[in-house]
């Protein structure tokens, strides 16, 4: 069970036994058990650690300028010599202060990153020398491919946040150069497929929510780029991540947060995007679509499959994935209209789940506060044009103050529902006779 428990969670469990010995509710032999199943992590971010990383990329930097400043005065053997050793030495002694016993071990660590660095640097240094003609990303999936296979090695939670934004860095990169052209292409979903299933084998690896959190925001931002002008991207990757938290909250709820918040975000943003105008396609072809939808429906029918619990809110996703493209095409105002309608479901079905289902005051919270971000922009569409300038203020002002209001009373009546709930729950059964 342990090992399902963040370094949070496990310090709070062991407040919890210690003040259960303080009560003399347990005595002080099971106390001692229980602590021991709970023990106290020594992996906590120090100040060392984080001027140490700090110092590893300074140096890296400076080094690697340097060299670049002195680039046209050292002959092409020098040039290959000083970018081998730097890269061999920064990896054997990082290695060094980072596994041998009686070393270092966050000065190792940050030598590491500080190898991976110049192997990065040495990638494109090798090019120069060479006159290598090739695409950007070609050198930083190369770059990341060096930074995975050390991260694998050593299990260092630095290098896996560095693998995931170099990942999703190759895969923003490599569309970057196509981004507005209109073809029929797969354009960077395939790249992007595999940056983000990587990026989160690597936070599931390591057990590190940092890597996590950076994969899906990463992810999370090449989708946005990918979103100019037609919200779907974004839509089917929120849907994934919503199936992913309702995996995780059964299977690994250690990664149920990064998921969930950013997952409903996801969802809920765009439709509440696609409200206010009808979406161009020209920035994402059918294929693109295709593809990412049939990623997203394999995601969610997983997850419906393996955890059956959660089949209502798998099949009320599919059916959004498939239907939400088929509403391009129409005219402004049916499209407003459909995604308005959308939108409201999407927020009520979260909401109702978020309570009835889920037991997640993290997702009620999410839908109420999308839920006043819709009354905002809907006043705005109807009387930003019609009122006078004032009047729309002192209007906006007041419907505000009800909304928040409206929105603390719901949660605070949700809160105690969740009470209600629990202390029915804790309650011992009751034995008829």
């Amino acid at each position: 069970m342990t090992d399902k428990l963040s370094n949070k969670q496990q310090k709070i469990v062991r407040g919890e036994i210690q003040e259960w010995i303080q009560e003399r509710l347990i005595d002080e032999s099971l106390g001692a058990s229980l602590l021991s199943r709970y023990p106290a992590s020594e992996n906590k971010t120090n100040v060392s650690e984080i001027l140490t990383m700090i110092g590893s990329v300074l140096v890296g930097l400076g080094t690697i300028l340097f060299i670049a400043a002195n680039w046209s005065a050292i002959t092409v053997g020098i040039k290959l010599i000083i970018i081998v050793l730097a890269i061999i030495i920064s990896h054997a002694l990082g290695w060094k202060f980072y596994f041998e016993p009686g070393k270092h071990p966050r000065l190792g660590a940050s030598i590491l990153v500080l190898a991976s660095l110049f192997f990065g640097a040495g990638i494109w240094l090798i090019a120069q020398v060479f006159n290598i003609d090739r695409n950007f990303s070609d050198g930083v999936l190369l770059w990341a491919i060096g930074t995975i296979g050390v991260t694998m090695v050593t299990n260092l939670v630095p290098l896996g946040c560095l693998s995931a934004i170099l990942l999703n860095w190759w895969c923003f990169s490599s569309g970057y150069m196509t981004y507005g052209r209109t073809d029929d292409g797969a354009g960077i979903i395939p790249t992007f497929l595999v940056a983000s299933i990587a990026s989160i084998l690597i936070a599931a690896k390591l057990r590190s929510r940092a890597v996590m959190w950076i994969a899906l925001l990463m992810g999370t931002w090449v989708m946005l780029f990918q979103s100019f002008g037609v919200s779907t991207p974004l839509l089917l990757w929120g849907l994934a991540l919503f199936a992913g938290q309702l995996w995780c909250s059964h299977r690994n709820q250690l990664f149920t947060n990064p998921f969930l918040y950013v997952g409903n975000v996801c969802i809920l943003g765009a439709l509440l995007i696609s409200t206010f105008g009808h979406a161009r396609t020209d920035n994402f072809s059918i294929l693109q679509a295709g593809i990412l939808l049939v990623a997203t429906l394999i995601a969610l029918i997983t997850v419906a499959w393996k955890v059956p619990k959660f089949r209502i809110e798998m099949a009320i996703c599919v059916v959004v994935a498939i239907a939400v493209p088929l509403t391009y095409g129409y005219q402004e105002g049916a499209h407003r209209m459909a995604f308005n309608i959308f939108l409201l479901m999407a927020i009520g079905g979260l909401a109702y789940s978020g309570l009835n289902r889920l037991q997640s005051m993290a997702v009620v919270n999410i839908a109420l506060i999308f839920f006043v971000f819709d009354v905002i922009a809907r006043y705005f569409d109807l009387f930003y044009t019609t009122m006078n300038r004032s009047l729309f203020f002192v209007g906006g002002g007041i419907i505000l103050m009800i909304a928040g209001a409206f929105a603390e009373r719901s949660r605070r009546k949700l809160e105690q529902t969740f009470l209600a709930n629990d202390e029915s729950t804790d309650s011992p059964p009751v034995v008829e006779e």
